[in-house]
């Protein structure tokens, strides 16, 4: 019979554990690489060997994953919570090749790890036709996530967050694993969450300094802060899951291109749409939430057409409406609409601040999303546009009209 241990976090399997053989898969090799003048130098570097994965780790792998999955389909609830502590310690074998290619900053190579280990899972636990699976997968997506992090491949990460949250999701559902009020690692994440017990806590925590230094400067209105606004809609759902997380991916972004480090200061032309779509997406989003009231606020319309900019003028600014109307329209025209309105130039001085926010989303969304991306306007004004933005879907989404 087939004995199963945790030992330092890792799994052991009839005294084997599994982290040594996987570390056993790491592959020095050398490469003399040409320099001018005739001269060379010689690289090392570290590989891994999958092909050593598939015939050293893999067969031990299947059987421990075999023997998880009998205790997870038990009837005993001891059996089932231990499932998942094996589980766990299952993926976290393959932590110290992770660490080992994390210090030498080898993404790639992290990110192949996980990749295989979640294929070979795979292969032993099919998922149902619901997409769900009985081996828990909570620690190979969040670290997959955290590799493609490192790769800046936000919205790769995003997605592994996501697979990794649902299965953590899945085992409280069932009264597994905590309950609903504790948030994993990767929950954390997604809800921007800055407790120090996950891995990704400084990236939060980035994320965070950067609205603070870089967004909050540039406020309309600076009641609150920006931050505590969105963690406060998601946690109390006025900014449902799918803004939430389309909320993290443009603060993630935001955070990671402004650490990039450009010679150039200007944007590159990538960065340039990145960011254009950061202030489009957000205005979408706040399109959504101004839709979602539109059965209350629409009898107070009258004859007005119902649109993102009625419902909104209406529900929240109604005292505004008529200087709102004066906004004149901006069709093709982004760099006229972010001057205009950073220098509240006509009826813009009119309006508040709240208000000009959310005339500038509806104006981003419905008049200038299509020249928007290509104009360099935004090499001057996106953080301002970005600040703004969020500062009128953090009011709309916190407030009834």
């Amino acid at each position: 019979m087939t004995q199963l241990s945790v030992v330092n976090n890792v799994i052991v399997v009839d005294g084997q554990a599994l982290s040594d053989l996987a570390l056993d898969c790491l592959r020095t090799r050398t490469l003399q690489l040409p320099l001018s003048q005739g001269t060379t130098i010689m690289h090392n570097f570290m590989e891994l060997d999958e092909k050593c994965l598939d015939s050293k780790v893999g067969p031990l792998f299947d059987i421990a994953a075999k023997e998880i999955l009998l205790l997870r389909t038990s009837n005993q609830a001891v059996d089932k919570r231990r499932s998942v502590d094996l589980a766990n310690a299952l993926f976290q074998s393959f932590t110290p090749v992770w660490t080992s290619f994390r210090i030498l900053n080898y993404t790639y190579h992290m990110e192949i790890l996980w990749l295989w280990a979640l294929r070979r899972a795979d292969v032993i636990d099919p998922p149902t036709k619901e997409g769900k699976h009985q081996l828990h997968r909570g620690t190979p997506f969040y670290f997959l996530a955290v590799s493609y992090f490192l790769q800046r491949a936000v919205r790769h990460a995003m997605m592994a967050l996501e697979w990794a949250d649902l299965s953590d999701q899945q085992l409280q559902d069932e009264g597994i694993l905590g309950s609903p009020g504790i948030l994993q690692p990767a929950a954390k994440t997604l809800l921007l969450d800055q407790s120090p017990d996950n891995y990704l806590s400084d990236m939060v925590k980035g994320i965070e300094n950067y609205m603070a230094a870089n967004l909050e400067p540039k406020r309309n209105q600076p009641k609150g802060s920006l931050i505590d606004g969105l963690r406060s809609g998601m946690a109390a759902g006025t900014l449902d899951k799918k803004a939430g997380r389309s909320l993290t991916v443009v603060l993630m972004e935001a955070y990671i291109l402004d650490n990039l480090g450009t010679i150039d200061p200007r944007l590159t032309g990538m960065e340039l749409q990145e960011r254009g779509n950061h202030i489009l997406t957000i205005s979408r989003l706040l399109d959504e939430a101004v839709s979602k009231h539109e059965v209350a606020i629409t009898p107070r319309l009258g004859r007005v057409k119902p649109s993102m900019f009625s419902l909104g003028v209406y529900g929240w600014f109604p005292g505004e409406v008529a200087f709102a109307c004066q906004i004149p329209n901006y069709e093709g025209r982004p760099a006229a609409l972010f001057q205009d309105f950073a220098q509240r130039t006509g009826h813009w001085s009119q309006l508040s601040p709240g208000c000009a926010d959310f005339i500038l989303a509806t104006k981003v969304r419905n008049e200038v999303a299509h020249t928007l991306l290509e104009d360099p306007i935004l090499d001057r004004y996106w953080e301002t546009g970005l600040a703004s933005v969020l500062s009128a879907l953090v009011d709309i989404a916190t407030r009834s009209p």
